[in-house]
């Protein structure tokens, strides 16, 4: 085992394996998310930035391109241009406009480009039509939905951690018997998890069925079907338990 695996190894553990699955959701889910927002900000509020502060240059178009990503579906009307900004460097930009406004260019002849002075690659021609607002929507949806997950997970890990503390100081103890010792779903550090199924009696007589967290093969190995352990649950809710095996 490298020494990376190692770190990890001691990082993850049962007790933190939801806490650390839901918050590399949120890590992946949140930039994403705020991208699209920011991409969305961006082009929602251009064309006013424009008109309030835009500068308008005569550029020169470069090219025309006429594409179709499949044989039944609209062409997509594409421009390369380029003008000159205030300090005298040379801006290239690109840009899909209507078909109306494609027939009328032509290459190596002027177009007006309306740009703001500070920063001239925010820019507009023409006819043009934003691109940016499908990349946007694929950001918000696809981050939105994985932060949603993930701060699900992290919600009910932290919720299970206070229901486990809450039943420590509450709790009735119960004596349980082991019905089956068997994998459970999922690895942790590579290492196949167990979980233990049991039965106990709550304090009106009422039998229940349980599961414990996952563990690992050492812990869950002394146990088998018949054995008895030690479950606590409260009083209001005594078909919800925790596994504490031997006190």
């Amino acid at each position: 085992m490298d020494e990376s695996a190692e770190a990890s190894a001691k990082l993850i553990t049962p007790a933190n394996f939801w806490f650390w699955f839901g918050g590399i959701w949120l890590a992946v889910g949140v930039p994403f998310l705020a991208g699209g927002l920011y991409a969305g900000w961006h082009e929602l509020t251009l064309d006013e930035r424009l008109e309030r502060a835009g500068v308008v240059a005569r550029g020169m178009v470069v090219s025309k391109d006429l594409r179709r990503s499949s044989s039944d579906s609209e062409p997509s009307h594409k421009v390369k241009f380029r003008f000159d900004a205030p300090d005298g460097a040379a801006v290239k930009g690109e840009a899909v406009v209507d078909a109306q406004t494609w027939d009328s260019l032509r290459e190596r002849e002027p177009v007006t480009v309306r740009f703001l002075p500070d920063s001239p690659r925010q820019h507009r021609i023409p006819g043009q039509q934003s691109e940016l607002w499908i990349l946007a929507t694929i950001f918000v949806g696809l981050g939105g939905l994985i932060t949603v997950l993930g701060g699900f997970v992290v919600w009910r890990a932290a919720s299970w951690r206070e229901f486990v503390r809450r039943v420590a100081r509450e709790g009735f103890r119960v004596d349980a018997k082991v019905l089956e010792v068997r994998p459970s779903n999922y690895r942790i550090n590579r290492v196949p998890q167990w979980v233990i199924l049991y039965r106990y009696r709550d304090h009106n007589g009422i039998e229940h069925e349980g599961k414990s967290p996952p563990m690992s093969p050492e812990e869950a190995y002394p146990w088998k079907a018949g054995d008895r352990g030690e479950v606590r649950y409260r009083r209001d809710r005594p078909q919800r338990s925790v596994w504490v095996g031997r006190s």
